[in-house]
């Protein structure tokens, strides 16, 4: 049985909160400074939802954007030797040391600074995934890729390590949920909100758009909800709602407290041994209200839907190979199943099976 046939037979959630109240700043206030940290090691909105971004280089040359600037990237193919690089000094071209070898892996790093105005500059990460390289007669080599920020601004509030990260690459640290922030031991980023719990208290949180510095105020009179998540699935390795002012990852706060109010899903993931299911929001995706003082109970998880195309003539089945599993808060279970066990799909006709085959790969 393959890894993610397990990851989704596994899948069964009954999620539920019980809210309580406690509200205006407390004592514990200041300024949390922050430096540049290569190197990450957990799992953001970015990485589940699209496996990174997409790179693209045709003809040996392309650019990717990052922080407001234009990167080049180059890609070579000569006889056995593939490689591929990044402009890391800001001259136009790819030379040098800017180089790396493909291996076996298809993946590398890089770091490097771009002038962020005012004489100033600032430090970048990346890594490189699922990286292929090839030849087209007449047109040079040609690389596809997936990137993703491999890089964290990282300090301490109420004694806690936090991260700040930012998710989207455009350079600047914003608080709408396009970034994102990592809280002490956690393994999944979560949405950077205005308002997140750290430690046994929540603080009120203003980053500076650079990333250098978080200003910080704890809250005391604010209506707050215990989570209770009894998953019945070691399977699920984050679960990530959003609101409009705070975020919270459901399997690593399952016994803490959350803000009252209005959330939706923001990303999820499910794993066995190496193979990995993201949980994503679709259209259908409900937006679950938390109130205070009251037991609340989100519909996420099974009973699971599946959607696919099929067409019958002839006294023969034809199956599409798309697969979409929609669970019962309205999210998305992946849409790439390729290489998992293949569903069988029957026509019937009363109780009798006019046709059936196996759904192809996609």
């Amino acid at each position: 049985m393959s890894g993610k046939r397990r990851v989704m037979e596994s899948l069964a959630l009954a999620v539920s909160f019980v809210v309580c109240a406690v509200g205006a700043y407390g004592e514990g206030s200041g300024t949390a400074e922050l430096t540049y940290d290569a190197g990450l090691k957990a799992v953001t909105a970015t990485k589940a939802l699209t496996f990174g971004k997409a790179l693209s280089v045709r003809g040996g040359t392309g650019v990717i954007a990052i922080g407001g600037r234009t990167v080049v990237v180059g890609a070579e193919r000569r006889g056995s030797s593939t490689r591929f690089g990044l402009d890391l000094n800001g001259d136009g071209k790819v030379a040098g040391d800017e180089w790396r070898s493909l291996g076996r892996f298809r993946s590398g790093g890089f770091q490097f600074a771009l002038d962020a105005g005012s004489g100033g500059s600032r430090k970048y990460a990346l890594a490189l995934n699922d990286i292929s390289i090839y030849l087209v007669q007449g047109s040079g080599a040609r690389m596809s890729a997936r990137y993703w920020v491999n890089f964290s601004h990282k300090g301490t509030i109420d004694g806690e390590t936090i991260r700040i990260i930012d998710d989207d690459l455009d350079g600047t640290f914003t608080q709408n949920g396009g970034d994102g922030i990592l809280i002490g031991k956690a393994r999944a980023a979560v949405p950077l909100m205005r308002v997140h719990r750290i430690g046994e208290y929540f603080y009120r949180l203003d980053v500076a758009e650079d990333g250098s510095k978080i200003d910080y105020a704890r809250l005391e009179d604010t209506d707050l909800g215990e989570v209770v998540a009894p998953i019945r699935t070691s399977a699920l390795k984050c679960l990530v709602l959003k609101g409009s002012q705070s975020a919270f990852d459901l399997k690593a706060d399952a016994k803490t407290t959350v803000l009252a109010g209005e959330y939706r899903l923001s990303y999820g993931l499910l794993a066995v041994g190496n193979a990995t299911v993201p949980i994503k929001p679709t259209e259908l995706a409900l937006t679950y209200t938390i109130k205070a003082g009251q037991v609340n109970t989100i519909r996420i998880g099974a009973p699971l839907t599946l959607f696919f195309k099929a067409s019958y003539g002839d006294g023969k089945i034809s199956v599409m190979p798309d697969l979409r599993i929609i669970g019962a808060g309205g999210e998305l279970y992946a849409s790439d199943f390729q290489g998992t066990a293949r569903p069988r799909v029957a026509f019937l006709a009363g109780n009798r099976v006019a046709a059936s085959a196996n759904m192809g790969y996609g």
